[in-house]
This record gives structure tokens, sequence and C-alpha cells, in this order.
């Protein structure tokens, strides 16, 4: 335990009565009590001392470290007229009140209210705080508020100095009505829980007419350096729409509240539709300008799967990973329903501008991109961990999915709980329709088979593969505790 430095305190006061003067004396024990040195008339001022080169002393010594003045009605009116002891001390510390910079070492004290409820003050301490120890009511709160102002240990401390937030420095971001959405979801789930659906419906909507804005300009000439800059530029400018998506998504499954997920898988399917103009009149147009929702559409499906697994929402997971989308791409194209692994759109049209304004190679600048803009409530960590589920479940399902962010998540891949707890046969149970299985024999078969088929390299440059199953979990163990 820290030991605090020793305080000496001197005590001014009027002897406005016996009683009066007890209390003081009973105050300047407990502080004594309390590791307090007090200097008072009435024990530190003897027989043929001065008692007004004794109070400037204690007034004025640099080895007083505060001074209580204890106000009633009677020094107030004595400290203003100038009366007696008080009268003395009032010209001895107005000008310390009024010239001096450490105004803090005065501490009014009342023990007095007037008929306003307001304490009794000398002129010149008008104006001042004050501690009130006018009533019982809150003595020992006060008392605490004392003690820690003679020690400087505040209840409440100034929190230290951080710095300025980088969002300060960076361009003024857009305003999106998605985000008013957002903080205003909470309140109106409160008072309406019913409206859970409709306010995800607008907000659905408002993502997207937000989203179909961040086309690549026609005033942006086809030379590689400006291409790059303003689809960096559009990503940076996205990021907080992305973010809202991500919260609003997160708000809606720890509600607890039934709502209908289809709202987001219909926007999932529905983004697609971007990569060619909205306008169905439109003859001729440039593939580039709008090529970057490739990077878009897949970072917002691995945002949907981080933040099911973020919130343990395991129904979510499934229905999220298990269900058929009829994807909205091309506008003479026959659709047909495909699995999750449809959202594993590519997107390589800036990569040599990439490399080239970071000065190094990269296994994948998709990846890269990924990795560094995570923000919000999705962290890097939680980004590639979605990514590594999508690619096993996809994987014991005969899909395929390729992670390409695992090459960030090396330190990762033996902290994956959600495969590492599956030596929990309860734990099995919650997620087992998230793998696409129904009982333990099941997945022990097919992760076996899959042991015995040919590991997944990765990157055919990079010495670190795709971690296996049996990396993360022993296929015995599985449900083998409780």
């Amino acid at each position: 335990m820290e030991s605090l430095e020793a305080k000496t305190v001197f005590i001014s006061y009027s002897w406005t009565s016996d009683n009066h003067v007890n209390w003081v004396v009973q105050l300047a024990s407990r502080l004594i009590g309390d590791g307090v040195d007090v200097k008072l008339d009435k024990w530190d001022l003897r027989e043929g001392q001065d008692k007004f080169v004794f109070m400037e002393s204690m007034v004025t010594s640099p080895d007083i470290d505060k001074v209580l003045i204890i106000l009633d009605k009677k020094y107030a009116e004595k400290a203003d007229e100038r009366q007696g002891g008080v009268g003395t001390e009032t010209m001895i510390i107005t000008p310390k009140v009024y010239g001096d910079a450490n105004q803090s070492k005065f501490i009014p004290i009342v023990t007095e209210l007037d008929d306003k409820k307001n304490g009794y003050l000398p002129s010149y301490l008008a104006g001042r705080i004050y501690i009130d120890f006018s009533t019982s009511a809150d003595i020992e709160k006060n008392y605490e508020q004392l003690l820690r102002n003679i020690y400087n240990r505040p209840s409440l401390a100034k929190p230290k100095l951080g710095k300025a937030p980088r969002y300060l420095t960076e361009d003024t971001p857009i305003q999106f009505k998605t985000t008013t959405i957002v903080r205003g979801f909470d309140a109106q789930i409160n008072s309406n829980p019913n409206r859970i659906n409709s306010i995800l419906l607008d907000f659905t909507e408002e993502y997207f007419n937000n989203l179909s804005e961040f086309v690549l300009s026609d005033e942006i000439p086809r030379i590689l350096e400006d291409v790059g800059q303003a689809v960096l530029s559009i990503l940076h400018q996205y990021q907080p729409l992305r973010n809202d998506y991500s919260e609003i998504l997160d708000k809606a499954l720890k509600s607890g509240l039934v709502f209908d997920a289809e709202i987001f898988f219909r926007l999932l399917e529905k983004i697609p539709i971007l990569l060619q103009p909205l306008d169905p009149h439109k003859q001729s147009w440039e593939p580039f300008r709008y090529d970057h929702f490739n990077l878009i559409i897949h970072e917002l499906f691995l945002c949907t799967v981080a933040v099911g697994l973020k919130n343990y929402s395991y129904a979510f997971l499934e229905q999220l990973l298990h269900q058929r989308y009829l994807i909205q791409e091309g506008r003479n194209r026959v659709r047909q329903t495909q699995s999750f692994t449809a959202f594993l759109y590519h997107y390589n049209v800036i990569d040599d501008y990439y490399k080239k304004l970071k000065n190094r190679d990269f296994f994948s600048v998709q990846a890269d991109i990924l990795v560094s803009q995570t923000s919000g409530i999705i962290s890097k960590e939680l980004l590639i961990k979605s990514d590594m589920l999508c690619h096993y479940v996809a994987k014991l399902n005969n899909d395929s999915w390729f992670p390409m962010t695992y090459i960030y998540g090396d330190s990762y891949r033996l902290s994956f709980d959600f495969f590492a707890k599956l030596v929990s046969k309860n734990h099995f149970e919650k997620i087992k329709k998230v793998l696409g299985f129904e009982s333990l024999e099941e997945i022990k078969d097919r992760i076996r088979a899959l042991n015995q088929e040919k590991d997944d390299r990765g990157y055919g440059r990079s010495s670190s593969s795709i971690p296996s199953l049996s990396d993360l979990i022993n296929v015995d163990m599985i449900g083998s505790s409780r």
C-alpha cells in the first residue's frame, strides 16, 4: 500500500461558544488520528507567547500545508469588522487569498447556514467553494472530502491527457443516415420491440442507397495511379457505413429479440447488382469503375459472419452459412441459388498500384486491405477467424472457400476456441448445425476423411499453409467431455 506524505494544517476559528470550541477540538483530534498534524491555539499557544505572531506564522509558514477556516455567523461578522483574533487573522489571510496563486491552501469549512441555506462567509471568501459541516446528515462524506483535500487525493482524479483522436487529422467523414438509425436503435426497440424488423428494413434500404453512391467517378481517368488513389479513398470513406452495418447487426443479435435474419441475407444478395450501373439504359460503361464492389461484397459477408461469431449466435450462423442465395448479378443472367461461397469475390484492379504504394509485394492485396482497414466492433483477429470458419464449413460440406486472410493469422491458429472447445459435447451440440452435422460420429468421420486428403497448401509462394482442422482439434477428443 502506498504511504502518504504527512500533512500539517492550522485551524482558524472563532470562540463563539463552548460547544463550538469543543466541536473544533473534536475535528482537530480526529484529523490527528488520521495522520494530519494540526496546529491549534488550544494546544500550541502557551502563556507568554504573542498570539498575533503565532497567528501570522501559522498562516504564512511554508510548513503549513492547509489553513482550515471554521466559519459560522460570528466568525463572518468578526472577520468583516476586523474584530479580535479573527480580525487579525483576516488581515493576514486576506492578501494571501487575493494575491497568492496557491489559493487552495485555504479551505473554508461552514458550520452554520443562513436563512437561505447558504453558508456564512466573510466578504473576502465570498464566492469560494466550501465544505459543509453544518448538519450531521453528510458529515462522514464531507469529512472524507476534507481529508482528501488535505492529502491531495481527490475521489475523482483528472484523467491522464491523451492524444487527439486520429480521425480529427483525417478528412471529415461522410455523414450517413444509417448512423442515426444505429444510434436510435436501442431507444426504438425498448419502447416498441415489435418494430425491430421495420427498423432493420429501413436500415438496409438506406445502407444500399448510400453504398450505391460509391462508384468511381467518370472524371477519374483510366490511369493506374489515379484509379488506385480513388479506390483507396472510396474504401476509406466507406468504412463508417460498413461499421454501421456491423453495429446494427450486433445490436439486433444482442437484443435477444426475434428478428428476420433474411433482411440481412436479402441485402447480401442484392449488393452484387452494384457491379454494374443501376441505370438499365446506360449502355456504355467501364467495369473498372464498379469492380471495387467485389472487395466490398466479400468484406461485408465476412463482417456478417464475424458479428455472429462475436455474439455466439450459432442459429444465425447456421442460417447464414447453409442457406441458398439468389444473387442479383448481371442483367440478362439466369439466376440460380448458390451457397455462401458465392460471396468470395476477388478484386485485383489496383494490385500493382498498391504494391508500389506500400513498396512491397503481397500474397494478396485484397487480403491486406481487408485486415488493414478493420475498425469498429470487428477486430483483425475476429475477421481472420471468420474467414477461416467459412473455409472449414465449406470444406466439411464439400464446397470451397479460400481464406485469403489466413496468412495474417498464424498467431491465432491455436486460439480458435470455436474449434478447440469441441472436446465438450455441450459445445458440439451448440455448433453442430453451424458445421453442417447432426451427430458426433458424422463429423468425426468427415474430419478423418479430410485428414486423408491433400492438405490445403495456401499461397503457392508462402511456406505457411492453411491450418487444417487437425491443427485445431484432435478428432478423437471431440465430444469427449461434458
